[in-house]
């Protein structure tokens, strides 16, 4: 017997992927418009593999992994250069995706739906922080994709510890658009780890003190809401 759930989650996901098969005809401009909040987690994560990640359930499950993984991993790449005017609907498609809450899907192996959630949310995030401000298609893209990333933060402030994992990782490639990155970020919801701080201080004792790193750990320590009780007296430098 289809019920109500199987049915909304097969109509969503077939309207999605219709969408998507019909690049460069002005469509993908519906797919923000599309509410996963009424799909089930399990689907979530299977178009998430459709659109960009082969192996969801593994990265979901580690992505922290992603960002050691070979680029080629980001079918997000390919998909955009195939439609690239169109491209900030998918990218906002994909952040509202991570913003969601979803229902939780009967039969699922995905269990912990809290986890699963944060799992696509730093999944997404690593999709466009890579296309936005790794590869080529940066230029036109980085603006607008800091403003979807903002949105994801909002739901899922630790996002923003990730953001730094990712931007240490791939300095060398983002350059002065760390701080770019960083500058549009809600930095006030940020609940600093003690991992976060040993980043920042690596970043910010890169010599020179005008290096582009330990300017990027400074604009972001300047920018912290120390009012609020930031906590750091458990972490000595």
């Amino acid at each position: 017997m289809i019920t109500y759930e199987v049915e909304l989650d097969r109509i969503l996901a077939d309207v999605m992927r219709a969408i998507l098969a019909m690049p460069g005809h002005g469509l993908w401009r519906f797919l923000p418009s599309i509410p996963f909040k009424f799909m089930t987690s399990p689907t979530v994560a299977v178009l998430l593999e459709d659109i960009a990640l082969d192996n969801i359930e593994q990265w979901i499950n580690s992505p922290m992994a992603l960002l050691s993984a070979a680029p080629e991993v980001n079918k997000l790449r390919y998909k955009l250069k195939a439609n690239f005017d169109e491209s900030v609907f998918l990218l906002t498609a994909l952040a509202n995706m991570a913003a969601s809450k979803f229902r939780r899907g009967s039969g699922s192996r995905l269990t912990n739906l809290s986890a699963l959630e944060q799992g696509i949310a730093l999944s997404v995030t690593f999709l466009l922080l890579d296309v936005a401000y790794v590869v080529s298609l940066g230029e036109y893209l980085s603006k607008p994709t800091r403003e979807i990333l903002d949105t994801i933060c909002d739901s899922h402030p630790g996002i923003l510890s990730f953001i730094l994992c990712f931007v240490e990782k791939n300095f060398e490639e983002m350059g002065e658009m760390a701080q770019f990155l960083f500058r549009g970020l809600p930095l006030y919801e940020w609940d600093l780890s003690r991992e976060d701080f040993v980043i920042l201080k690596r970043l910010l004792t890169t010599p020179p003190l005008g290096s582009r790193r330990s300017l990027l750990a400074q604009y972001i320590f300047s920018s912290l809401p120390w009012t609020q009780g930031i906590v750091i007296l458990a972490y000595q430098c």
